[in-house]
């Protein structure tokens, strides 16, 4: 007999009451269907015979073998009662395998392709579940869910009231404790204590570290804790602390910073390094002091109340510059370059002007930054005439603009004085006209032509 199968339906199950209790719900659901002979829907008595196995092809078979005798086929549907046991549906896919007879065959005849079972006999296996895996969609619940824990977000819980879930703590993985996050009467929240004092409280224990923040795979954390008085910090190393007074019996930290600002850093003696503020008594407005390995300042910044700066040390090194210099305005600006002669200017008071005669006795000094030597201190008090737009050097070493066509070729240790040439310095050859018109000694030679010396100023 050519027969064919046409299973559109879903397979239906057949609930005890219309709650999620399970209880007498037994192992049985109906499975319904559609059989063709020869194309044409079948009519009459038919015996059924049922298999449940693990895979569309071959596999392992669950279950007993499940007959259906003298089922009544209208019009090619039918509706057959399955039950393959307490253990055949555990939440892995399972396919149906289907053998027809005519009533009163011998033989019966296998129907193809096995029938993957939709998801609604794993209804079954809630009746003795203990965990409630992949549940989507719309469940109406009742009753009482009492749940040891949830996995997920929770996105898809809806219309929960407080009358129906209630969950004041979370235990730990292992159970122990109990209560590892706990919320009290007041909405007060404690992680690691049941008697939370604020609205989150970390740890009741002695422990320093209270929160921490991972970076991932380096196994490095960042976090804070408080311990000894102490509210304190650490990065990467648990070992090396950032700490903070809490109260003045707390012991010496290695940072302090005081409600009135002021910034301590101590060492691990607790000797005193570096303060960042001001005095108690506010005769400073601020203050930056860096002591010895005694405690001891050695150098210090501040402001005082009038609003000047001070810098007090033992001694000063800059690393930046090779020159003394001051800003002066100087006139004829559009021809000014670094490394030119200047000299006072007697038509404007405080201001300089390029040199353009020999042995000038008006010379001042040259102008800063030349060949990329650049200041190393610069003296000025702004609103006044003591500034300008031109760094001169008054004394220190300077690349400077140099003829030696007009008093001779250059050696290291001449003296310089003034050129014709604007802005240009000479060899001072005529000792009668010198004196008064130095600029300073040659430090490198020029044989001929124009070109940079570099000069030790030294007005004379």
């Amino acid at each position: 007999m050519k027969t064919r199968l046409f299973l559109g339906l879903a397979a239906a199950v057949l609930l005890a009451s219309t709650t999620f209790e399970t209880l007498g719900q037994g192992n049985t659901f109906t499975y319904q269907g559609r059989l063709d002979t020869f194309g044409v829907p079948a009519n009459g008595l038919y015996d059924f015979l049922f298999r449940l196995h693990d895979a569309p092809v071959d596999g392992t078979t669950f279950g007993p073998a499940v007959q259906n005798s003298q089922v009544r086929i209208t019009n090619g549907l039918f509706s057959a009662w399955l039950d393959f046991g307490a253990n055949a549906f555990n939440g892995q896919e399972r396919w149906l395998s289907i053998s027809v007879r005519t009533n009163g065959s011998v033989s019966y005849n296998p129907l193809t392709p096995r029938q993957l079972v939709t998801p609604a006999p794993y209804a079954i296996h809630s009746g003795s579940a203990t965990v409630a895996s992949g549940l989507t969609g719309s469940v109406t619940v009742p009753g009482t869910i009492t749940a040891l824990g949830f996995v997920g977000n929770g996105a898809g819980l809806t219309n929960l009231g407080t009358s129906s879930v209630r969950l004041n703590s979370l235990a730990a993985a292992d159970g122990t404790p109990v209560n590892a996050v706990f919320v009290d009467d007041a909405g007060r929240v404690g992680m690691g204590t049941t008697q939370p004092s604020v609205r989150l409280s970390l740890g009741s224990d002695v422990g320093v570290e209270k929160l921490a923040v991972a970076d991932g795979p380096a196994g490095r954390t960042t976090g804070f804790g408080v311990t000894n008085n102490l509210f304190r910090f650490h990065l990467g190393d648990k070992a090396n602390w950032f700490s903070f007074f809490i109260d003045a019996s707390a012991p010496t930290p290695l940072l302090t910073l005081s409600k009135a600002g002021q910034i301590e850093n101590f060492d691990n003696s607790g000797n005193k390094r570096v303060e960042i503020g001001g005095t108690a008594n506010n005769s400073r407005h601020g203050s930056v002091s860096v002591h010895d390995s005694s405690g001891i300042a050695r150098a210090s910044m501040s402001v005082d109340a009038a609003g000047k700066g001070r810098l007090v040390c033992d001694y000063i090194q800059i690393n930046g510059g090779a020159d003394i210099a001051e800003p002066f305005e100087v006139r004829h600006d559009s021809t000014i370059q670094p490394g030119m002669v200047v000299a006072i200017d007697p038509e404007r008071p405080g201001e300089l002007r390029l040199t353009t005669r020999a042995y000038d006795p008006t010379v001042a000094g040259i102008i800063s930054g030349a060949n990329g030597i650049l200041p190393g201190l610069m003296l000025q008090q702004k609103g006044t005439l003591a500034t300008g737009k031109h760094p001169v050097a008054l004394t220190g070493r300077v690349w400077c603009h140099v003829d030696a066509d007009a008093g001779g070729a250059i050696l290291p240790g001449d003296l310089l004085t003034t050129a014709d040439a604007p802005g240009h310095a000479m060899k001072a050859a005529d000792r009668q006209r010198a004196p008064g018109a130095i600029i300073g000694k040659a430090m490198t030679p020029l044989a001929s032509g124009k070109g940079l010396v570099l000069v030790l100023v030294s007005l004379q």
